[in-house]
């Protein structure tokens, strides 16, 4: 029996300890250790909520055992990655996390450590990268390359032939259209439709999705 901690205690940690207990091979293949938070500040996160399991420490001092995998319950993708290299460098072994009511078709490769959230949809030869989170109701389409740490929020849709590149931040109902580049660092608003390439560590929003400048 492998032993997962969740890197994180925040709302959306919490969250995904919930999609955790409703995943392929939950007490089967693994259960819950508990919590491990990046900064000390968050040791007592939990402290107000009930039926958790326990916090464990931080990223820093806690000791790697026989056994442990892990998964990054973040939302920021820049602090994911930067906290899921320096696991990589402690010798940490991720964990994927596919909740039982997702659905995958044929030949989806996916990466260690994501999170694939209840009614996802991955498409025919849908390649994913590590540490990436899909969430509810999303939709991969096939043929589509999603980069290491990138997040797809509720209900958006990646069409076919699409390819999104790392930490990329997709938010809640956007579209990527066919065949459409986004490239690393990037973000995608909300309900946004983008049917141009976004170039890398830009944002985009609206419909056409245009490039925010600040």
């Amino acid at each position: 029996m492998k032993h997962l901690i969740i890197i994180g205690a925040s709302g959306f940690s919490r969250d995904m300890y919930y999609v955790v207990t409703q995943a392929i091979g939950y007490l089967q293949t693994y259960d819950v250790k508990g919590f491990l938070v990046h900064e000390k500040e968050y040791l007592n996160s939990l402290d107000a909520y009930k039926d958790y399991p326990p916090m464990l420490g931080t990223i820093y001092d806690y000791e790697i055992e026989n056994d442990d995998v892990f998964i990054i319950a973040l939302g920021d993708v820049s602090v994911k990655s930067e906290i899921g290299e320096y696991m990589k460098s402690k010798g940490a072994i991720f964990q994927t996390i596919i909740h039982k009511d997702a659905q995958l078709r044929n030949n989806v490769k996916i990466g260690a450590g994501c999170i694939i959230e209840s009614h996802a949809h991955i498409g025919s030869e849908v390649t994913i990268g590590e540490n990436c989170l899909i969430q509810a109701f999303a939709c991969i389409a096939h043929d589509c390359e999603v980069g290491d740490y990138t997040r797809v929020d509720v209900r958006c849709l990646l069409t076919g032939r699409s390819k999104v590149g790392k930490s990329v931040t997709i938010h809640s109902n956007a579209i990527i259209n066919q065949k459409v580049i986004v490239e690393d660092n990037a973000t995608v608003a909300a309900l946004s439709f983008v049917i141009r390439n976004v170039k890398a560590g830009t944002t985009v929003m609206g419909n056409p999705a245009k490039r925010l400048e600040y």
